[in-house]
């Protein structure tokens, strides 16, 4: 009696299986593998990222460290489509918030700035378009205030930065924003106020 009812579990738990199985099959025929691909995907690899590349700097591997492109992900980067490129290199450089691993005297060269834009191949090259890598600053991309005081936000532009600076609260110490292909950072304990028109555009302020 025991072997039969151990029969019926392990032909029930055949049956569930094969039903996810098909499932799975029928949703990646229909929507695409692409679609399963993005639920199974996490979001956000940037303590992956940094823990690979604190091997490459320990083991000294300077193509690793300095010149294989990375895709770094974080629904922070809102104006890249959740999605950021670049070397161990350039993130340390450039992305200080989020303390990736500095290794001195591994690479040689200026750090290239991270880009929303893949390089081709392996080896990361950096943006060659100043307007896909500073992205869309139309009025349908304007930032909202949620964005705007987003303290791990990389602003499209100055004006951005010096809102930011200006409107949240608490205030920031610094902001960071996109300028000729680099991340530039703002410091705000060095400015005293900030003005602006009907139109969000900074003016000079009346005193």
């Amino acid at each position: 009696m025991k072997n039969k009812r151990g029969d019926y579990t392990s032909i029930i738990i055949y049956l569930v299986l094969g039903v996810i199985v098909l499932v799975i099959l029928a949703i990646g025929f229909t929507k695409g593998w692409g679609t399963l691909a993005s639920w199974i995907q996490s979001k956000n690899n940037i303590d992956q990222e940094i823990q690979s590349c604190s091997m490459a700097c320990s083991i000294q591997s300077q193509f690793s460290f300095c010149d294989a492109q990375r895709e770094l992900k974080s629904e922070s980067f809102k104006n890249t489509d959740g999605k950021i490129y670049g070397t161990c290199n350039s993130f340390a450089e450039y992305l200080s918030q989020y303390k990736f691993p500095k290794c001195s005297g591994l690479c040689s060269g200026e750090a290239i700035p991270p880009s929303g834009k893949k390089s081709e191949g392996d080896i990361y090259k950096g943006e060659t378009s100043q307007e896909n890598y500073k992205g869309e600053t139309s009025q349908e991309n304007e930032e909202t205030q949620e964005d705007l005081c987003d303290p791990n936000k990389i602003h499209d532009d100055g004006i951005y930065a010096m809102r930011a600076c200006a409107q949240c609260s608490p205030r920031p110490t610094k902001t960071k924003y996109y300028e000729d292909k680099k991340i530039v950072e703002k410091d705000c304990s060095k400015i005293e106020y900030y003005c602006f028109d009907e139109n969000n555009q900074l003016i000079e302020c009346e005193k």
